[in-house]
């Protein structure tokens, strides 16, 4: 027998220690305890990851068809002219800009 409705989702809202490991620009992160996956929109797509990163190397995907990862140039493209500040940090969101 099939059940007339879906299960209802998990979510969870991140610990202090996990918000700090996203990157600062993304929005409404949650984790879903039913399939295991963090969820965020960034500039408003959809994206997720099944593991928080600990380091620069993003793992976060889109959704869709191809899963296309959100690589650090996809990052620049939404943010214009982020090559012109030093040592940004995208989990931060700390820079250098002219020293």
């Amino acid at each position: 027998m099939i059940p007339l409705t879906a299960p209802k989702t998990k979510l969870k809202r991140l610990t202090k220690e996990e918000l700090q490991l996203v990157p600062f620009d993304l929005t409404q992160v949650i984790y879903n305890k039913t399939n295991g996956v963090y969820k965020a929109i960034f500039q408003g797509d959809d994206i997720f990851t099944t593991e928080l990163p600990t380091d620069d190397n993003s793992v976060w995907l889109y959704y869709g068809d191809n899963q296309d990862e959100l690589t650090p140039e996809k990052y620049r493209e939404k943010h214009p002219g982020i090559q012109y500040i030093e040592e940004f940090d995208m989990y931060t969101s700390f820079a250098t800009y002219r020293n």
